[in-house]
C-alpha cells in the first residue's frame, strides 16, 4: 500500500510542479495536493465499495441507487483523468455530483440511505477547498433543500412520497438537527482553512522579507569587501602619490640648502618645489573630499551667484597651471546676460577644477577650453570642459567616473577627481557625461539646476 501511495505522490508532485506549485505557494499547494490525493483514494476505497453495493440494490431491484453509483463513480474517475484542470472547476464539478446524489439518495430512500451523508460531504468539501463564504452558501444550500422536502411532506406529493415515513414535526427536528451538526462540523473547517491561509501568508511575507534582508545583508558584505580592497588600494596608490611630490620637495629644498646655486637655478628649483607643494595640496584636498564623501559628512552651502564670477575665478586660478604649449580658453555660450544660478560656489569651482587639472594632464599640444554653452534641457545650465588631449578608449569611458580608476597608471594623481566631481554633480542636482575619441580628445559635460533649492542629502 505505502509503494502506492509513494509511486501516486510522486507522479502528483509533478502534475503539480507543472501547475507552477511547490511547497512554497503555501495553502494552494496543499489544496491541490489534498484534492489529487483523495479522489485516488476515493476511486481505490469508492471502487471496493461499489461492487457490493451495485450487487446489493441489484438483488433488491433498486435500479435508481445502481444509476446514482455508477453516475458518481464516473465523475470521479473523469476528475481523475482531468487533473489538469483548474482546482477551482473541478471542485465544482464534484459538488454538484455529491449533492445530486444526495439529494436522489433522500428522494429515493429517505433516511435509509446516505443522502444526508453525501450533504453533509457537500459542506465538508466546500469549506476545505473553497473558503468561508462558499462553505456558508453551502450550509444555505442544504437549509432550503431540506425546507424543500418539508414542502413535499405537507403538500403529501406523490413526486417525492418522503410523507409516507416521516410526519413534519420529525422531519423538522431531523432537519434542525442535521444543520447544527453541519454548521458546526463546516464553519470549524472553514475557519480553520482561512486560519491555516492567513498562516502561510504570513510565513511566505516573512520568508520574503528574510530572503530581501539576506539579500541585502550579502550585498552589503560584498560592497564592504570590494570597499576594503578599494581602500587597500587606495592606500597603496596613495602613499605613493604622496610620496612623489614629497621626494621632489626634500630633494630640491636640500640641494638648495646644501649646495651653491646661482639664481637661475633657485628659481627653478623653487618652481619644482612650488608645481610639488601644489600637487600634494591637490591630492590631500582629493582624499579629504573622498573620507568626507565616504562618511556622508560633505556639506553644501547653497547661495545665488553670477555664474561668470566663478568661471573667471576658475580661469584666474588655473591659468598659471597651464602646460607649456597649450592654450587655456575660456569660451562658450554668452547668450544669457549676467546668468545666476543657485547653487554651492565651491562646489562648482571644485567640478571645473578636477576636470580642467584631468585635461592638462593628458594634453601636450592644442588647446583645453572651458565655459557655459547653451542647454537642450529646460531649467539647466550646461556646462563643458574640452581638450585636444589623448581621448579615452570606448570601452574605458564607462568606468571613468568609478573610484581610484586612472586610464593612464604612469600619470600622477589617485584616480578620485573624476570620481568626486561626478558625485557632486549628482548631489547638486546635475548630471555629468563624456565624449571622446582616442587621439582626437575628450569633451566632459555636466548640468546643474538653475535653482536648487530644496535640502541636499549625501
Amino acid at each position: 500500500m505505502n509503494f502506492i501511495f509513494e509511486i501516486l505522490s510522486e507522479k502528483n508532485e509533478k502534475i503539480l510542479k507543472s501547475k507552477g506549485l511547490s511547497n512554497e505557494s503555501g495553502i494552494d499547494y496543499l489544496k491541490e495536493k489534498l484534492f489529487l490525493i483523495s479522489i485516488e483514494i476515493i476511486i481505490f476505497v469508492g471502487t471496493i465499495a461499489y461492487l457490493p453495493s451495485v450487487f446489493i440494490a441489484i438483488s433488491e431491484k433498486q435500479f435508481s441507487i445502481v444509476l446514482i453509483d455508477t453516475l458518481l463513480m464516473f465523475s470521479i474517475f473523469v476528475l481523475f483523468f482531468l487533473k489538469r484542470l483548474k482546482l477551482i472547476i473541478r471542485i465544482s464539478i464534484l459538488l454538484s455530483f455529491i449533492y445530486a446524489v444526495g439529494v436522489i439518495l433522500l428522494a429515493n430512500l429517505s433516511l435509509k440511505g446516505t443522502g444526508l451523508i453525501y450533504l453533509m460531504a457537500f459542506s465538508v468539501i466546500a469549506s476545505t477547498f473553497m473558503g468561508m463564504k462558499v462553505a456558508i452558501a453551502s450550509l444555505f444550500i442544504n437549509l432550503f433543500t431540506l425546507l424543500g422536502f418539508a414542502f413535499f411532506i405537507v403538500s403529501k406529493s406523490t413526486i417525492v412520497p418522503i410523507y409516507e415515513t416521516y410526519s413534519l414535526g420529525r422531519w423538522v427536528v431531523i432537519a434542525i438537527n442535521f444543520c447544527v451538526v453541519n454548521s458546526v462540523i463546516s464553519l470549524a473547517i472553514a475557519y480553520f482553512v482561512e486560519s491555516l491561509k492567513k498562516s502561510f501568508e504570513r510565513e511566505l511575507d516573512l520568508k520574503q522579507k528574510l530572503k530581501k534582508k539576506s539579500e541585502r545583508l550579502i550585498e552589503a558584505k560584498v560592497r564592504a569587501e570590494e570597499s576594503d580592497q578599494l581602500k587597500t588600494a587606495f592606500l597603496a596608490n596613495v602613499s605613493h602619490e604622496f610620496r612623489t611630490p614629497m621626494n621632489a620637495i626634500v630633494g630640491f629644498t636640500e640641494i638648495m640648502l646644501f649646495t651653491n646655486t646661482d639664481e637661475e637655478k633657485r628659481k627653478r628649483y623653487l618652481k619644482n618645489i612650488l608645481k610639488s607643494s601644489e600637487q600634494l595640496l591637490q591630492i590631500i584636498n582629493n582624499t579629504i573630499e573622498y573620507s568626507k564623501i565616504e562618511l556622508g559628512s560633505i556639506e553644501f552651502k547653497l547661495a545665488r551667484f553670477e555664474i561668470y564670477e566663478v568661471l573667471n575665478i576658475v580661469f584666474e586660478n588655473l591659468r598659471p597651471k597651464c602646460p607649456s604649449g597649450i592654450d587655456f580658453l575660456l569660451s562658450g555660450y554668452l547668450g544669457i546676460n549676467m546668468p545666476r544660478i543657485v547653487s554651492d560656489r565651491e562646489k562648482m569651482i571644485q567640478v571645473f577644477t578636477n576636470l580642467i587639472l584631468n585635461a592638462f594632464k593628458f594634453t601636450e599640444k592644442g588647446s583645453v577650453s572651458f565655459g557655459l554653452m547653451e542647454s537642450a534641457h529646460p531649467n539647466y545650465y550646461q556646462f563643458f570642459v574640452k581638450d585636444t588631449g589623448i581621448g579615452i578608449r570606448k570601452e574605458k569611458q564607462k568606468d571613468i567616473f568609478t573610484r581610484f580608476h586612472k586610464e593612464d597608471d604612469f600619470k600622477e594623481g589617485t584616480g578620485l577627481g573624476l570620481s568626486i566631481s561626478a558625485t557632486l554633480v549628482f548631489h547638486m542636482g546635475g548630471r555629468i557625461w563624456l565624449e571622446s575619441e582616442p587621439g582626437a580628445g575628450t569633451t566632459f559635460y555636466f548640468i546643474l539646476p538653475t535653482e536648487l533649492s530644496k535640502k541636499i542629502d549625501v
